[in-house]
């Protein structure tokens, strides 16, 4: 038996030689289970469910099934279901259940459904736990009207699994019925700036006054200006003037009331940025006009992204600022490798090596692997520990292995910034840190990312300017 599948870049084939006729019924049970999962970098962000009046937010677009109109996602054991049906909410509901519990190995399944109302959408909220195939499952469905149909968005994870509750949670506090159509919108590489942002068509062509390009954007929904503005001797502004003298340039000159603004700061791709929120009501004006700039704070130049929308429109505000991402341009002899035993991957001048060694200090680890890597004025070394269960809190982890590196190298440590740190499903925390011992000062970062029960601690230490803090900005941007 031969199955062959064909993607947007690659293909594959997959051969079952039956050998008796009990083969043959497995080999086709396999072919029918083979599924696929996304494997790239996840972006959660505002997406359409379909066609429909609908959105929330989401790593990754739906995709249709084959001989349906419905779509699915799946992602991390995880799954997302999208259906339409004719009828109300509350027959949808129930049907809805009778088929569940008519499906194959299906047991104990257990339900309860409510009305819901609120400011985002209206309709029933179904909450059903069962065991299917020996594994429990919890699911979440949303029944909501949608012009003459009822739409049925349910979210279905593994019971117990903590990163499967709080995607549940995520979408369901997200979902709403929205005016905007998303269905355009594409990654895009913004020029040679390493930027590339979600949008529905191509930037202008850039524009360059002195030290600084400028691209635009204009639509019937928002608009949309990036700059990029070099700094000599990879010189960084002074952040909080900055974003000051922004949020003057976001202010208009014209009187208005009612003004908001927050500011928050993010890391995206190792990068630091700032993200500014303004909104205001201009003279005569009823509806909010919305502005947003992402500003990151790269060596040697700054890159803002503004935008500006109408009140009902913000929403592809956040698509834009939420999609953001930053590639440094890695020297030309560095190699993207696979480090360690679960798929974390890194770019590098030299091929690593990963050993797998024992850690008897490590409460509940089973498995633990040690990559080491050398750069000019930098040195990374890479652990990953797999546990039991659910690995420790990032954080707690990161603080207690500084203190574990602070003995074994006769150091002082000071951390200097801690930051939410995220690589692909990879959820942890960076710490910037600085070390003092009798030799002088040397800078580094810890870096904790926990996936399920897989933990990855990863230690740098640089020498201070080029190629050192370099080095080690665009390894950490590099991770994957």
């Amino acid at each position: 038996m031969c199955v062959a599948f064909a993607g947007e870049s690659h293909s594959w084939i997959i051969v079952m030689t039956p050998k008796t006729d009990a083969g043959k019924t497995q080999a086709g049970t396999v072919a029918d289970s083979i599924m696929f999962e996304h494997g790239a970098m996840p972006q959660w962000t505002k997406r359409n469910l379909g066609a429909s009046h609908l959105t929330a937010e989401l790593p990754f677009e739906l995709d249709p099934l084959a001989k349906t109109d419905d779509l699915e996602l799946r992602f991390s054991d995880y799954v997302v279901h999208l259906s339409a049906t004719s009828g109300t909410e509350t027959k949808a509901a129930a049907d809805f259940v009778e088929a569940e519990q008519k499906r194959a190995g299906t047991t104990d399944y257990t339900s309860k459904d409510d009305p819901i109302e609120s400011d985002r959408f209206k309709g029933r909220l179904q909450m059903a736990a069962y065991t299917r195939d020996g594994k429990k499952y919890t699911s979440v469905s949303a029944f909501v009207p949608d012009g003459d149909k009822v739409l049925r968005l349910t979210m279905i994870g593994l019971t117990g699994r903590r990163d499967h509750e709080g995607f549940t949670q995520r979408i369901l506090s997200s979902l709403k019925v929205s005016t905007v159509d998303f269905r355009a919108f594409l990654p895009r590489v913004i020029g040679t700036e390493g930027l590339i942002l979600d949008l529905p068509k191509e930037l202008e062509d850039s524009v360059v006054i002195g030290t600084v390009r400028a691209y635009n954007l204009v639509t019937d929904d928002f608009r949309l200006d990036v700059r990029s503005q070099s700094f000599p001797d990879g010189a960084i502004p002074v952040v909080d003037s900055y974003i000051a003298l922004e949020e003057s340039v976001l202010t208009p000159r014209t009187k208005v009331t009612d003004l908001k603004s927050e500011t928050t700061r993010r890391l995206i791709g190792a990068i630091d940025a700032r993200i500014l929120k303004l909104s205001y009501l201009e003279p005569d004006q009823k509806a909010r006009t919305y502005r947003e700039a992402l500003i990151l704070f790269i060596p040697g130049r700054t890159v803002v992204v503004e935008t500006k929308a109408a009140e009902g429109k913000q929403d592809y505000l956040d698509r834009v600022t939420d999609t953001v991402q930053i590639q440094l341009p890695a020297p030309e002899n560095w190699v993207r490798w696979t480090v360690g035993d679960a798929g974390l991957s890194v770019m590098t001048m030299k091929r690593p090596t990963t050993a797998k060694v024992d850690d008897s200090t490590e409460t509940g680890a089973v498995a633990l692997f040690n990559t080491t890597l050398e750069f000019p004025k930098t040195a990374v070394e890479v652990w990953e520990y797999k546990f039991l269960a659910l690995a420790p809190e990032p954080p707690v982890f990161a603080h207690r292995r500084l203190s574990e590196i602070e003995k074994a190298i006769g150091a002082n440590a000071t951390v200097t910034d801690e930051r939410p740190f995220e690589v692909g499903d990879r959820t942890g925390v960076l710490l910037s840190v600085v070390y003092e011992s009798d030799a002088g000062k040397v800078n580094g970062y810890v870096v904790a990312l926990r996936r399920q029960e897989r933990m990855w601690l990863i230690n740098i230490a640089y020498g201070s300017g080029f190629p050192g803090s370099d080095y080690a900005l665009t390894f950490l941007n590099s991770l994957r």
